[in-house]
């Protein structure tokens, strides 16, 4: 009569939300869910219906008041949940498909998770800013796609829950996404800002490194760094190198997602070792205060004199094999991620039961628990009772336990 089973769902549990949230009592890995509590509620609404409560409660007023009163012996409180976890289950993959709960659940995920990468690639060369990192998730996980996967995941894990089955296996494919990934990586390989990196970070020190290897250059014809980088960007244009990152991108993807068996990226650099000539000719004519007449024999022959030099300087082709870029990732601690990374793709990312309770450790057996609860209901008796009591009695245990069946009598 005084409703209390919806009051608990009307007035209590909004009130202990509101409570566990200002106190930090939930953790939501930086995800601010308090607008969510209405649709907590409804999801625990449905979960345990009042109905259902109502119908425990009786259970066990039923059932214990007359132990405890002395007029039973022993009393057995089963409360039936698997019916209850296949219902949970429904309720949560109805909210997070509305879409109001999936856009706002998403763009905060979205943020979370680019905090946390934009920290972790602080130290890498031309890491992307945090809008950018959120833009390529945006893309190669778009929402539809993720909420997808948590729906096939809630469904492979409750028959786990509930003992219909003794395994379940977590499987995010992979493989599927490639062909986003790869486009905004290229996307971010083909900006101005990392052709810049490239070309002064990498390049310049790799030609000041071969010059050295094959000799100093006459007196009077040192190069500088600001030099080197002005003919850099002259022999390898930004057009180029924008054609030579699509081209790699394809096949490092193209070995990453198994259509080709082997990684071997092949820069050809035998069509830029003439405008390497004309460039290094020019800038040794400036060095020279332009005493060489541009077109002259003189020019001819100072390229002639070059042309041995650029072929030492700049090979035929740069040649790249899977073992050269995981001593590369190697050197940063990633020792063989290509080849991982390769298999986490074709083989999927996959979470078993196995890695759920190794990840438990010692309380593994909680789980198994846990299932058997769900699968055969909760049974509380006279015993658990009595144990509850041991477990918690603050004076003499015998003398608590005396009192109690004296009160029962």
């Amino acid at each position: 009569r005084a409703n209390v089973y919806n009051f608990i769902y009307d007035d209590v549990l909004p009130t202990a939300l509101n409570e566990a949230e200002s106190g930090g009592a939930i953790s939501t890995g930086g995800i601010n869910l308090s607008w969510a509590n209405p649709y907590i509620i409804t999801v625990t609404k449905q979960a345990l219906p009042p109905q259902w409560l109502q119908a425990q409660s009786e259970q066990v007023i039923k059932v214990v008041l007359p132990y405890v009163l002395g007029d039973t012996e022993s009393f057995n409180v089963k409360v039936p949940l698997k019916d209850r976890v296949e219902a949970t289950a429904r309720s949560i993959k109805e909210v997070l498909n509305k879409e109001d709960v999936k856009a706002r659940l998403y763009d905060q995920a979205i943020d979370a998770a680019a905090n946390q990468s934009s920290s972790y690639l602080k130290g890498l060369p031309f890491s992307p800013s945090k809008d950018t990192l959120k833009s390529m998730v945006r893309q190669v996980l778009p929402p539809e796609w993720l909420i997808q996967e948590v729906n096939t995941a809630i469904d492979e894990i409750v028959p786990y829950l509930t003992k219909d089955r003794e395994h379940f296996t977590l499987r995010l494919n992979i493989s599927e996404r490639m062909d986003a990934l790869e486009a905004v990586t290229t996307d971010i390989l083909k900006k101005q800002e990392t052709y810049d990196y490239i070309s002064k970070e990498v390049m310049v020190p790799m030609v000041k490194q071969n010059i050295a290897k094959v000799g100093q250059l006459p007196a009077g014809l040192e190069l500088t760094d600001s030099e080197i980088l002005s003919a850099v960007e002259q022999i390898l244009p930004l057009e180029w190198y924008r054609v030579q990152v699509a081209d790699i991108g394809g096949q490092v993807f193209s070995y990453l997602k198994g259509t080709r068996q082997t990684l071997e990226v092949t820069i050809p650099m035998r069509d830029r070792k003439p405008v390497a000539g004309e460039v290094l000719g020019k800038l040794i004519s400036q060095k020279l205060g332009g005493q060489i007449t541009p077109g002259s024999e003189l020019e001819k022959l100072l390229g002639v004199m070059l042309a041995p030099l650029v072929n030492r300087v700049i090979p035929d082709q740069l040649i790249f094999t899977e073992a050269d870029l995981s001593r590369t990732l190697g050197s940063n601690g990633v020792e063989n991620s290509i080849g991982q990374a390769r298999d986490m793709v074709q083989k999927g990312l996959t979470y078993t039961d196995k890695d759920l309770l190794a990840n438990f450790g010692g309380a593994a057996g909680r789980i198994e628990q846990v299932r058997q609860y769900i699968a055969s209901g909760f049974s509380f008796t006279e015993v658990d009772l009595r144990n509850l009591m041991k477990s918690s009695a603050s004076t003499d245990l015998n003398e608590q336990l005396h009192t109690f069946d004296n009160m029962r009598s």
